[in-house]
Protein backbone atom coordinates (compact mmCIF):
# COMPACT_ATOMS: atom_id res chain seq x y z
CA UNK A 1 0.00 0.00 0.00
CA UNK A 2 1.17 3.52 -0.71
CA UNK A 3 0.76 5.52 2.48
CA UNK A 4 -0.21 9.19 2.19
CA UNK A 5 1.77 11.95 3.87
CA UNK A 6 0.06 13.96 6.61
CA UNK A 7 0.22 17.56 5.38
CA UNK A 8 -1.68 19.37 8.12
CA UNK A 9 -1.63 19.89 11.88
CA UNK A 10 1.27 19.01 14.15
CA UNK A 11 3.02 16.93 11.46
CA UNK A 12 2.43 19.21 8.45
CA UNK A 13 6.11 20.09 8.01
CA UNK A 14 7.57 16.67 8.86
CA UNK A 15 6.36 14.71 5.82
CA UNK A 16 5.37 11.66 7.85
CA UNK A 17 2.88 8.96 6.92
CA UNK A 18 0.27 7.73 9.39
CA UNK A 19 2.22 4.51 10.16
CA UNK A 20 5.22 6.65 11.13
CA UNK A 21 3.05 8.83 13.34
CA UNK A 22 1.51 5.78 15.04
CA UNK A 23 4.97 4.47 15.94
CA UNK A 24 6.29 7.93 16.85
CA UNK A 25 3.35 9.55 18.63
CA UNK A 26 0.48 7.08 19.06
CA UNK A 27 -1.41 9.38 21.43
CA UNK A 28 -1.54 12.07 18.74
CA UNK A 29 -2.86 9.59 16.20
CA UNK A 30 -5.49 8.33 18.67
CA UNK A 31 -6.49 11.86 19.63
CA UNK A 32 -6.76 12.74 15.94
CA UNK A 33 -8.84 9.67 15.21
CA UNK A 34 -11.17 10.36 18.15
CA UNK A 35 -11.56 13.99 17.04
CA UNK A 36 -12.07 13.19 13.34
CA UNK A 37 -9.11 15.24 12.09
CA UNK A 38 -8.53 12.74 9.28
CA UNK A 39 -12.08 13.08 7.93
CA UNK A 40 -12.41 14.60 4.51
CA UNK A 41 -8.64 14.36 4.05
CA UNK A 42 -8.77 12.11 0.99
CA UNK A 43 -6.98 8.79 1.39
CA UNK A 44 -5.89 9.69 4.92
CA UNK A 45 -9.45 9.11 6.12
CA UNK A 46 -9.57 5.47 4.96
CA UNK A 47 -5.96 4.91 6.02
CA UNK A 48 -6.72 6.20 9.52
CA UNK A 49 -9.70 3.83 9.75
CA UNK A 50 -7.52 0.92 8.68
CA UNK A 51 -4.72 1.81 11.10
CA UNK A 52 -7.10 2.25 14.01
CA UNK A 53 -8.47 -1.26 13.45
CA UNK A 54 -4.98 -2.66 13.16
CA UNK A 55 -3.49 -1.04 16.28
CA UNK A 56 -6.35 -2.54 18.28
CA UNK A 57 -5.43 -6.10 17.20
CA UNK A 58 -1.67 -6.52 16.84
CA UNK A 59 -0.55 -10.14 16.89
CA UNK A 60 1.91 -11.20 19.55
CA UNK A 61 5.10 -12.28 17.72
CA UNK A 62 6.13 -15.95 17.81
CA UNK A 63 2.83 -16.97 19.36
CA UNK A 64 1.61 -19.55 16.85
CA UNK A 65 0.34 -21.83 19.63
CA UNK A 66 -1.47 -18.96 21.39
CA UNK A 67 0.40 -19.63 24.62
CA UNK A 68 1.11 -15.96 25.31
CA UNK A 69 -1.08 -13.03 26.26
CA UNK A 70 -0.38 -9.32 26.39
CA UNK A 71 -0.80 -7.55 29.71
CA UNK A 72 -0.93 -3.86 30.54
CA UNK A 73 -0.19 -3.26 34.21
CA UNK A 74 -0.61 -0.19 36.35
CA UNK A 75 1.66 1.23 38.98
CA UNK A 76 0.05 0.70 42.39
CA UNK A 77 1.25 4.08 43.68
CA UNK A 78 0.13 6.20 40.74
CA UNK A 79 -2.67 4.05 39.32
CA UNK A 80 -1.30 4.72 35.82
CA UNK A 81 -0.36 2.11 33.25
CA UNK A 82 3.41 1.84 33.14
CA UNK A 83 4.09 -1.67 31.84
CA UNK A 84 3.30 -3.74 28.79
CA UNK A 85 4.43 -7.34 29.08
CA UNK A 86 3.85 -10.83 27.77
CA UNK A 87 2.78 -13.64 30.05
CA UNK A 88 1.77 -17.25 29.58
CA UNK A 89 -1.95 -17.67 29.12
CA UNK A 90 -2.01 -20.20 31.95
CA UNK A 91 0.45 -18.18 34.03
CA UNK A 92 -0.30 -16.30 37.19
CA UNK A 93 -2.03 -13.00 36.48
CA UNK A 94 -0.20 -9.95 37.81
CA UNK A 95 -2.28 -8.24 40.50
CA UNK A 96 -1.62 -4.89 38.78
CA UNK A 97 -2.83 -6.15 35.41
CA UNK A 98 -5.72 -4.13 33.94
CA UNK A 99 -5.70 -5.73 30.47
CA UNK A 100 -5.02 -9.32 29.40
CA UNK A 101 -5.67 -10.45 25.84
CA UNK A 102 -4.29 -12.73 23.15
CA UNK A 103 -3.34 -9.67 21.06
CA UNK A 104 -1.89 -6.22 21.68
CA UNK A 105 -4.33 -3.32 21.72
CA UNK A 106 -2.11 -0.25 21.42
CA UNK A 107 -5.13 2.02 21.95
CA UNK A 108 -5.98 0.50 25.34
CA UNK A 109 -3.67 2.62 27.56
CA UNK A 110 -5.19 5.85 26.25
CA UNK A 111 -8.67 4.41 26.50
CA UNK A 112 -7.96 3.38 30.10
CA UNK A 113 -6.91 6.86 31.17
CA UNK A 114 -7.34 9.72 28.69
CA UNK A 115 -6.17 12.22 31.30
CA UNK A 116 -2.61 10.91 31.29
CA UNK A 117 -0.48 12.81 28.76
CA UNK A 118 1.36 10.58 26.29
CA UNK A 119 0.49 7.39 28.16
CA UNK A 120 0.92 5.20 25.08
CA UNK A 121 4.08 6.94 23.88
CA UNK A 122 5.83 6.20 27.17
CA UNK A 123 5.21 2.48 26.59
CA UNK A 124 6.75 2.44 23.09
CA UNK A 125 10.21 1.15 24.15
CA UNK A 126 8.55 -1.85 25.86
CA UNK A 127 6.20 -2.32 22.90
CA UNK A 128 9.09 -2.23 20.40
CA UNK A 129 11.01 -4.73 22.53
CA UNK A 130 8.07 -7.15 22.28
CA UNK A 131 7.38 -6.52 18.61
CA UNK A 132 10.84 -6.05 17.10
CA UNK A 133 13.13 -7.33 19.87
CA UNK A 134 14.67 -3.88 20.27
CA UNK A 135 13.69 -0.77 22.16
CA UNK A 136 14.73 1.76 19.50
CA UNK A 137 12.08 4.46 19.70
CA UNK A 138 12.86 5.88 16.22
CA UNK A 139 11.89 3.34 13.59
CA UNK A 140 12.62 4.12 9.93
CA UNK A 141 9.70 5.01 7.68
CA UNK A 142 10.12 1.79 5.68
CA UNK A 143 9.74 -0.46 8.76
CA UNK A 144 6.69 1.46 10.00
CA UNK A 145 4.93 1.27 6.64
CA UNK A 146 5.86 -2.35 5.94
CA UNK A 147 4.60 -3.41 9.35
CA UNK A 148 1.18 -1.84 8.82
CA UNK A 149 0.97 -3.05 5.21
CA UNK A 150 1.36 -6.70 6.22
CA UNK A 151 -2.02 -8.09 7.33
CA UNK A 152 -0.26 -11.07 8.92
CA UNK A 153 0.70 -8.76 11.82
CA UNK A 154 -2.92 -8.32 12.88
CA UNK A 155 -5.75 -10.42 14.31
CA UNK A 156 -8.50 -8.92 12.16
Amino acid sequence: MGWSIVNFGKYSEMKKSLPEIVFDDPDYFLWGYENNIFRKQGELESQAEELYSKIRAIKIPNNENSELVCEFCKNLKTGKIDTIQLNYKDGRRDINCVYRESYIDLAFPREYDKKVFEVTKRLLPQFFQILFDENNIQLPKKICEEFFSDDYNFSI
